[in-house]
């Protein structure tokens, strides 16, 4: 309803306009991959979860959280964070609790 999406949307295009590879998943969909890389060892996925220009993952929060999906979440934004890789997050929770 605010727009958090479509801005995400309109900051993926520009990007890839400019030829930069961007990966735009739900959080949902991050964490089905999470768990195909964790037991399937999905190697390329991985690399391209890791890799790519800018990841963008909508509406962290509303995914099923559990200690794996938590753990998961946290090993692939820090391996993006040591590689220097950008990571756009929306969600609807708030920074303060």
């Amino acid at each position: 309803g605010s727009g958090k999406s479509y801005l995400s949307y309109c900051i993926a295009k520009e990007l890839l306009d400019l030829g930069f590879l961007v990966v735009y998943k739900t959080s949902e969909e991050l964490i089905r991959d999470l768990r195909d890389i964790k037991f399937n060892n999905n190697t390329k996925l991985e690399e391209l979860l890791i890799e790519c220009d800018l990841l963008i993952i909508d509406d962290l929060g509303t995914e099923m959280s559990n200690s794996f999906t938590e753990s998961s979440l946290f090993d692939c934004l820090n391996e993006r964070l040591i590689h220097q890789k950008s990571t756009i997050i929306s969600t609807n929770f708030s920074l303060i609790n």
